[in-house]
């Protein structure tokens, strides 16, 4: 599947998971922001090599999509919006062995077109992904308090693992919730 695909795929999942409106009893209403994303690295500084090392990272999306959803459980108003984003972020890394290690920093989502009523959603999450292959789970904190997942998976694109990589394209999804009483 190419990335286009991924990326549409992920999102008809995230959009679908965002339409659910399970809601404990006790719950007022449930608010719910997700994003779908592909970019890359600029240049890691320094390159990160086979074993150990530390430094920092630029990151910017080239195909970003979101959706939001917030639903009151006592049968009142219901939000959606969905549209196309950019992110770009920046922090640091530690690597144990390439591709696999900790990446912690900050992100700014900026909406560029939405499909809603007040013009779609923009936002900066503070982030920590522990990477093992590859594979990274990422948890944070967005700004507004809500708590944070997702999951990103990373290629070396600039250089190996053996002489050092210089760039990593990367793609995942993320989530924002929300329940309050």
């Amino acid at each position: 599947m190419n990335l286009k695909g991924k990326i549409l795929s992920i999102a008809g999942g995230i959009i679908c998971i965002s339409g659910l409106s399970i809601l404990p009893a006790s719950a007022q209403s449930l608010d719910v922001d997700s994003t779908v994303f592909a970019g890359a690295t600029g240049s890691l500084n320094p390159p990160v090599p086979l074993t150990g090392g530390s430094g920092t990272f630029a990151f910017s999306s080239i195909a970003c999509a979101g959706a939001s959803v917030a639903v009151n459980a006592d049968g009142g108003d219901t939000d959606a919006e969905a549209g196309l984003c950019v992110i770009v972020s920046s922090g640091s890394y530690s690597s144990i062995a390439c591709g696999t290690g900790n990446v912690s920093g900050t992100s700014t989502v900026t909406s560029t077109t939405a499909v809603s009523l007040d013009g779609g959603e923009n936002g900066t999450v503070t982030f920590n992904i522990l990477f093992i292959a590859g594979v990274g789970v990422l948890t944070g904190t967005a700004n507004d308090g809500d708590t944070t997942v997702g999951v990103v998976d990373i290629i070396p694109t600039g250089g190996n693992c053996l002489t050092g990589v210089q760039q990593f394209n990367a793609q995942g999804a993320a989530a924002s919730v929300a329940v309050s009483a």
